[in-house]
């Protein structure tokens, strides 16, 4: 019956655990190794090397909502972050909450009774608790369906933003354009970001997605692949290399400071480490966002920002 199809979920979970989990895995082999069924990440190094831990090495990425999301807005880490849950509520308007929110448990007292001090149990504890069991499942199947969703809307924002591929190093790349300006319209004089500006959707093979199709995803699955394997290094020319690099990045900050300080009296003292203080160093003088309910404008004053 209809009603029967409709109450049936669309979500798959697999217990991987115990004696039964390398046999679960071994029947996803074949698919999980196939490079022509796509499959789509959040995160997709972490997962790789999980599933490559239990012989299986994963092929067929056609996404990771992670790297999606750092090119089309490469500004998160000062607000909102990359992970799942802050991405879905900001681009989706729904999503996930943190595991905290939903199993977290009051740490036991010495009379047995639970306290106001809260702790997160083990992931394998929560899924064998009968009482969680039926949350554990609908929580761990409701990050694929968020990945899912979070992709294609990282897709098509990605789609309407605008690449400029450089001919001589992408040419021979499959869909390459094979020359410098891919725009006539734009002139060499005219801003680099001009493209990005554009309210015209770019043309196919010229965008962002483009570019993360051609380059970024086969870069992702080479650095994976490096992960995995590692590489041979010289251990004591590595370290003499870093005292040499901690010298050269004592002698930047100096020099960074003393810039810092020729603009402002006390500039040397700014926290270099600091991406909040870097960028107001860099673009105060322009309108930017503060905060949610702030932005600081041209002149030092302060005015309300809508929401």
């Amino acid at each position: 019956p209809r009603a029967e199809k409709e109450r049936l979920s669309t979500r798959l979970w697999v217990k991987t655990d115990g004696e039964e989990g390398e046999k679960v895995f071994a029947a996803f082999k074949p698919w999980l190794e196939n490079p022509k069924v796509k499959k789509v990440f959040h995160n997709w190094s972490f997962d790789f090397h999980v599933l490559a831990n239990h012989g299986i090495r994963c092929r067929g990425l056609a996404g990771d909502t992670v790297h999606m999301a750092r090119l089309w807005d490469s500004n998160r880490m000062i607000g909102g972050g990359y992970k799942l849950s802050s991405l879905c509520n900001d681009l989706l308007g729904w999503g996930k909450v943190d595991m905290k929110t939903v199993f977290a448990k009051g740490k036991l007292k010495q009379d047995g009774t639970e306290g106001k001090l809260m702790y997160l149990p083990d992931s394998l504890d929560i899924q064998n608790d009968d009482d969680m069991f039926e949350k554990w499942v609908h929580y761990a199947t409701y990050d694929t369906l968020c990945t899912w969703h979070l992709y294609h809307i990282l897709r098509k924002k990605l789609e309407d933003m605008a690449w400029k591929p450089d001919g001589r190093y992408f040419s021979a790349l499959p869909g390459g354009t094979g020359g410098v300006m891919t725009d006539p319209s734009l002139s060499p004089k005219e801003p680099r970001d001009k493209a990005n500006r554009t309210s015209k959707k770019p043309a196919k093979g010229k965008s962002q997605q483009a570019f993360y199709a051609q380059c970024w995803l086969p870069f992702a699955e080479v650095l994976t692949s490096m992960e995995r394997k590692g590489i041979a290094i010289n251990i004591p020319y590595l370290q003499a290399q870093a005292e040499v690099a901690r010298k050269d990045q004592a002698a930047a900050d100096r020099d960074f400071r003393d810039w810092a300080r020729s603009l402002h009296f006390d500039g040397e003292y700014m926290n270099t480490a600091s991406l909040h203080q870097k960028r107001h160093l860099m673009f105060g003088h322009m309108t930017v966002l503060l905060t949610k309910d702030y932005t600081y404008a041209k002149g030092g004053a302060k005015r309300k920002f809508a929401k």
